[in-house]
């Protein structure tokens, strides 16, 4: 069954692959760029969220890892089941109670809506399929980086938590990091990387109109929005009527808007620091993420990639192991 799913993986792959390099040869942008307004949010609000939800969480473990040294009489040696248990219980509550906090503050101090925090249900179906054929566009490029710079540092060392299932978990601890790796951090790290940090950025260079003083709000002129295909993973767009880059458009964004889409993939990688090869690995994932949010505007497809990948990461550790 296993050589099943690898064989339609591959040719899914390989199909995503011709659908990509045949656009490119036409000179096509992967994605067109779909028409919004500026995030509303100044720089001290988006120091304040990433505070809020890296604090939060670090607040919770370091609790779980107190209650656990008061209830050993010493600081824990090794992690056994039951602390990792807990510590990852209390990291993805933190991460959950972050993820609220950062859209009350956004919404109260910025009067940010729901569209500029990149919700819109409108297009859910169409951003699926974009989060699904991204990740077969991504996977053997980071894959191949990862384990190119693994080999290169001979360094086999990787996330604790994967690492982790080397050894029999219960089952309680394994669902717990299945629902962790696919909805909480991608919702996490994609709503402050991507929506928060990369949409400031995006403001302050002009991507979407110029930085405003504080209170106001610019608007991006009104086109009408591009209508999906109903082709699997056609893009929505008719190339030969593309309005302007703010009104819809089909043209690849001008090299300063690469900025935001750079920086935050690097930091997206150096968050995971200590993880082994991964943040090398992790900055050109984040660049994929920075793309797709930057061309979209919403946070569905870049969370669809992220679970999706996080999902196939953590699959193929518990069927191969953590240093396949």
């Amino acid at each position: 069954m296993a050589w099943v799913a690898g064989a339609a993986l591959v040719l899914a792959v390989a199909v995503a692959w011709g659908y990509a390099l045949r656009r490119l040869v036409r000179r096509k942008c992967l994605l067109p760029q779909w028409p919004r307004r500026p995030v509303p949010w100044t720089f001290p609000l988006v120091v304040a969220a990433g505070v809020m939800t890296f604090g939060l969480r670090f607040f919770l473990v370091s609790v779980v890892q107190v209650a656990e040294m008061f209830r050993l009489g010493k600081v824990a040696q090794e992690l056994t089941s039951d602390n990792l248990l807990r510590i990852l219980l209390a990291d993805s509550l933190g991460s959950i109670l972050g993820s609220g906090t950062v859209v009350v503050l956004l919404a109260f101090a910025a009067r940010a809506r729901a569209e500029d925090l990149g919700w819109n249900p409108r297009w859910w179906k169409l951003d699926v399929r974009l989060g699904l054929l991204a990740f077969l566009l991504v996977l053997v490029p980071v894959y191949v980086v990862h384990l190119s710079v693994q080999h290169f540092l001979q360094n086999e060392q990787g996330h604790p938590l994967l690492e982790a299932l080397e050894e029999e978990q219960p089952p309680v601890f394994v669902a717990l990091l299945m629902f962790s790796a696919t909805v909480v951090a991608p919702v996490l790290e994609e709503l402050l990387f991507r929506v928060v940090l990369q949409g400031w950025l995006e403001r302050a260079l002009g991507c979407f109109g110029r930085e405003e003083p504080m209170g106001a709000v610019p608007l991006a002129p009104e086109a009408p929005l591009p209508e999906p295909s109903e082709v699997p993973f056609a893009l929505p767009v008719q190339e030969n009527s593309a309005p302007p880059l703010q009104t819809g458009s089909a043209s690849c964004p001008p090299w300063r808007c690469w900025v935001p889409i750079l920086t935050t993939a690097l930091l997206f990688g150096l968050v995971h620091w200590g993880h082994g090869a991964a943040p090398v690995a992790l900055t050109l994932f984040g660049v994929a993420l920075g793309y797709m949010y930057q061309r979209t505007g919403r946070l569905l497809p870049v969370v669809m990639l992220h679970a999706t990948f996080n999902l196939f990461g953590v699959g193929t550790v518990l069927l191969l192991g953590p240093s396949w």
